[in-house]
């Protein structure tokens, strides 16, 4: 299960992106999941849940984009987003085809709190 280990390495870049004692106030981190990252996003999900239990994570919410496939048809240049595995240009029906998108894994942005809300 690597997805243990992405989910560490996430709260490994968050507590290295967000100042100490804000840490807290991380409300929600968004995630860029590519189709082909061979990622089980509900076992990360649990993962993630589970690594930030009793730390200033504890309240934080991951929130995972699902990016598409990007692919370029090598042929006519068109360049298309799918969800199928079997690569054909949707153009010209064309096999020579580069992958050119889809296997990424990004925290796109870490959204954090409005410190006034809690300063009481």
């Amino acid at each position: 299960m690597h997805e243990l280990s992405i989910a560490q390495n996430i709260i490994r870049i968050i507590n290295s992106s967000v100042e100490k004692e804000k840490l807290g106030l991380a409300d929600k981190i968004y995630l860029k999941v590519g189709r082909l990252s061979n990622i089980l996003t509900e076992s990360l999900l649990f993962c993630f849940n589970s690594a930030i239990e009793n730390t200033p994570l504890q309240n934080s919410e991951l929130a995972i984009e699902i990016v598409p496939i990007k692919i370029q048809c090598n042929d006519c240049n068109q360049i298309s987003a799918t969800d199928d595995f079997i690569f054909t240009c949707p153009s010209c029906n064309g096999s020579s085809i580069t992958v050119i998108g889809g296997d990424e894994l990004v925290i796109s942005s870490i959204h954090l709190k409005d410190e006034s809300e809690y300063i009481k």
